[in-house]
């Protein structure tokens, strides 16, 4: 399902870097859509790739080949929040989850903006089948998503003080690779 090249220290980093956009490659077994090319570890030359040892690294990588998420480090004011925020050392954030199949619908509360509610969600980082995000339709193509971030899982270096509600908006109309 996946083609990793992981490529000898002794190579420049220039030469061959990192590749983590899907690419179909034709073996003698058959094709293969999603392929990784991991940088030289000599770390001789500083390079936003050159974090091979980093378990963030490649799960961010794979993350883009496996199912096509762009970064959004710049995109809306995200800052650092989520796996997919280039040198972020969080989780994916739950809307990620979500389209990834690690949730369920029934683990999203969409509010109907016509009512008042009161809902609890259980932090994003807590495993089993609880109420993890709320959805609340904003236009025609964009969603506020609320979830809880705690420490715990690859959120254990956040602060005490980043602790609490995130809330940011996904439009679903802007595909654009680093955009939505």
């Amino acid at each position: 399902d996946i083609l990793l090249f992981v490529v000898p220290p002794e190579n420049d980093i220039d030469l061959l870097a990192s590749n983590p956009w899907g690419a179909h490659v034709q073996t003698g077994e058959g094709e293969v859509s999603i392929m990784l090319i991991s940088p030289p570890a000599n770390y001789s030359k500083a390079s936003p790739n050159a974090v091979l040892g980093s378990p963030y690294f490649w799960l961010h990588e794979m993350h883009h080949s496996s199912l096509d998420f762009g970064d959004h480090v710049d995109v809306g004011g995200m800052g650092l929040w989520g796996l997919m925020s280039g040198a972020s050392n969080t989780d994916l954030l739950g809307w990620e989850k979500y389209l990834s199949g690690f949730y369920s619908d029934n683990q999203i509360i969409c509010v109907p903006t016509d009512k008042t509610s009161i809902n609890v969600i259980t932090p994003s980082v807590v495993h089993g089948n609880y109420r993890k995000l709320i959805v609340i339709p904003a236009t025609a193509s964009t969603v506020l998503v609320i979830e809880s971030m705690r420490i715990g899982g690859f959120n254990y270096k956040i602060t005490e003080e980043a602790q609490g509600v995130l809330i940011y908006e996904i439009d679903v109309a802007n595909s654009d690779y680093h955009s939505g």
